[in-house]
């Protein structure tokens, strides 16, 4: 195993290596910021704008290709998925459900790249051999919880234009009836309203987080040469062959979870 200047790492420098960010700031602190997580989720992320854009200017023209027959089926199913859970227009919502799973699922594919592809080609670029570079922006649990930040503050302001004051004051008033009941309401309930955050946002970040450590594990056991290619890469092929469908499985969670809180928040009889 080599880290990119000609000397050898061990087991544990791989390891170690392989799971630092890239950042700016003081490290250990509030304000450290991971650029590489950021760099990969929000590049991603204009791809996939791009690419959407790209296919609804062609979708009024001509006969649709394969690619697009397939993008109309995806948002056909997420329209479906929203509105069998909200009781509403699907256009309110249905793009965010849909724009979560894509985007997550971009994510998580990065984890199927060969993991030391995008470290050596940015160690190429920048011309050191030693920068630390994770790619792969949902095993770096700031990235998950910016994401389950943004849908709680979307689940705030929605509850509150559907039901208005109402849906804060539902808070108070369940599952224990009377007045005093009222400050052990407000604990039970905002304790597991953010317990339900956490845990969406935690589920994905561990997942992928094993994922990105199984593959470095694979890498750094069989280093390189003859060892690596008849021992890493089947290992690395069969469990690249499992991890689609975590990847997969990942995205279609968040996005329905996400469906589900937004439909707590939303409908009148909730």
């Amino acid at each position: 195993m080599s880290s990119g200047n000609g000397s050898e790492l061990t087991f544990e420098s791989y390891l170690e290596h392989h799971l630092q960010f890239l950042t700016v700031g003081e490290k250990g602190t509030f304000w450290t910021v991971n650029l590489d997580s950021l760099i990969v989720s929000f590049g991603l992320g204009i791809i996939l704008a791009l690419v959407l854009l790209w296919q609804a200017r062609k979708a009024s023209s001509g006969v649709p290709t394969k690619f697009q027959v397939v993008v109309e089926m995806f948002i056909e199913w997420v329209n479906g998925t929203v509105k069998s859970f909200i009781h509403c227009d699907v256009r309110l919502f249905a793009p965010l459900a849909g724009v979560a799973f894509l985007w997550i699922f971009a994510m998580n594919l990065v984890d199927l790249i060969p993991v030391d592809w995008i470290p050596k080609l940015v160690a190429l670029i920048t011309g050191n051999p030693d920068i630390h570079f994770r790619p792969l922006p949902t095993a770096d649990a700031n990235i998950t919880f910016g994401i389950d930040l943004a849908l709680f503050i979307i689940i705030i302001i929605t509850g509150f234009k559907s039901k208005g004051l109402g849906y804060y004051r539902n808070f108070a008033c369940a599952p224990l009836p009377g007045l005093l009941a009222v400050p052990i309401n407000l604990f039970l309930e905002i304790l597991g309203f953010f317990a339900e955050f956490l845990s969406l946002s935690l589920r994905l970040f561990g997942n992928m987080f094993a994922g990105e450590i199984i593959f470095i594990l694979i890498a750094a056991m069989f280093g390189s040469g003859i060892a690596f290619a008849i021992g890493a890469l089947p290992l690395s092929f069969l469990w690249a062959l499992l991890h689609i469908l975590v990847i997969t499985l990942q995205a279609y969670i968040f996005m329905m979870l996400s469906i589900v809180y937004l439909s707590k928040a939303w409908n009148k009889d909730h």
